[in-house]
This record gives C-alpha cells, sequence and structure tokens, in this order.
C-alpha cells in the first residue's frame, strides 16, 4: 500500500522537525550497521581456549587468552600422567587424575618403577619416569568440534 502525505505536514524541509527525523533515522542505520561489523569482524578479539581432554572426557588442562581467531597457537604442555591416570596398562591404575599429580607415599609398591628402570619404558609412579615422559613427544587426537562425550572417538581409551 502507498501512503502519500500531504506535503503541509511535513513543513518546509529544512525546518528543524525533518532534521531530527532524518538524524534519528540515520543514527538508527549506522548505530545498527556498526553492531553488525562488530559481530562479523574475523579480526575480533576473542576468548580463545585450548583443552586436553582426558580418556573419560574431562578437561586436565587448559589454557585461555583474548586473541583474534586463527592467530593463538600455545605450547600444550599438559601432565601426561594426569592423562593416564586410572588405565590398567599404565604404572598408576588406581589414582585419579588428581591424585597423580601427588609425589607418590614412601610406602608406595616401587616393582613398577623398577621395571621401568631396567626396560627404559615410560611411566608416572616415580619422578625420573615423569621426567622422561614430559619430554617424549606424543600425539593428542584433536577434537574438532566434537563434544566430551564423543572424545573416544579418536582410537581408543590409550
Amino acid at each position: 500500500m502507498l501512503l502519500i502525505s500531504n506535503p503541509r505536514h511535513l513543513g518546509h524541509p529544512m525546518s528543524p522537525g525533518n532534521w531530527k527525523r532524518l538524524i534519528i533515522l540515520l543514527s538508527c542505520v549506522f548505530g545498527g550497521a556498526e553492531m553488525n561489523q562488530q559481530h562479523n569482524n574475523p579480526h575480533q578479539p576473542m576468548t580463545l581456549t585450548w583443552q586436553v581432554l582426558s580418556q573419560t572426557g574431562s578437561v586436565v588442562w587448559e589454557k585461555k587468552a583474548v586473541e583474534p581467531p586463527w592467530t593463538w597457537w600455545p605450547s600444550l604442555e599438559p601432565d601426561v600422567c594426569a592423562l593416564v591416570a586410572g588405565l590398567e596398562s599404565w604404572d598408576i591404575p588406581e589414582l585419579t587424575a588428581s591424585a597423580s599429580q601427588q609425589a607418590r607415599p614412601p610406602d608406595s609398591n616401587y616393582e613398577h618403577a623398577y621395571n621401568q628402570i631396567t626396560w627404559g619404558t615410560l611411566g608416572c609412579s616415580y619422578p625420573r619416569a615423569r621426567t622422561r615422559i614430559a619430554r617424549s613427544q606424543f600425539y593428542v587426537c584433536p577434537r574438532d568440534g566434537r563434544s566430551p562425550s564423543e572424545a573416544r572417538r579418536c582410537g581408543g581409551l590409550e
């Protein structure tokens, strides 16, 4: 439907009422455009989070920073022993991730530690093994947007 207003109601084109309408209209247009540009700006800094998840999907280690997307690649230095805590195939099957970060008590069974020293295997039950594993290279499966419940999809628990 086309509405044609009476020119007498608008008054002179240079009247203060018309300028106010124009300023309000332009403010709405440019103000809205400015807000849209902020949301669509690929260089807008945002909170980025890198996480390392355990085999159960819980966060073992994370690092956060405010940076533009695709510009921040931090060194990932998680505690590998926290990742493997509770797995039967490692030397700390009875520990949880938080307990694995504490030192072993003096009355601990060091049979696993002796085997690791003898055979040179990696482990977490004594300080030298932790140092050795911290210096080793290992692969971490990228999550690629998967939910924590899908974290196992990368090839198993170990």
